[in-house]
């Protein structure tokens, strides 16, 4: 399914022109500014927070395991459901408890992922022993 941030993302990276990619999304050439600086936003976050390391650690488990016989589409359908800046919006409010409540009734809160090299992890085996 492509969303309008996603066909917005693919017609910004082939350089069309912000007036044509508002006259396609039936937005105004603003909405397009404000989008794309979200869209902006969210990949710099995801970068920051470890989520696109995450992405690759379990983009190579699920080729490992796949060549077992097995499948991780479940858990990749999970990961991959992102909280998207609006549905954020959403979920915050001016009162900090129904805000808080708001994020742990609806997300998977986690720490930010920092990935280990497969030589970090033999040398921390090693040490351990």
């Amino acid at each position: 399914m492509i969303t309008d941030d996603n066909y917005l993302f693919k017609l910004k990276t082939a350089k069309t022109p912000d007036v044509v990619i508002a006259k396609k999304l039936g937005i105004s050439v603003e909405e397009v500014g404000k989008r794309w600086n979200r869209i902006v936003a969210d990949l710099k976050a995801s970068e920051h927070n470890g989520y696109n390391a995450l992405c690759d650690q379990f983009t190579i488990m699920a080729n490992q395991y796949q060549l077992l016989g097995g499948s991780l589409k479940v858990m990749a359908k999970v990961i991959g459901s992102v909280v998207t800046s609006k549905e954020l919006e959403d979920l915050v409010s001016l009162d900090r408890a129904q805000t808080l409540e708001n994020l742990r009734k609806n997300c998977i809160i986690l720490r930010c992922f920092t990935p280990i090299s497969s030589e970090e992890a033999v040398k921390q085996v090693t040490e351990s022993n």
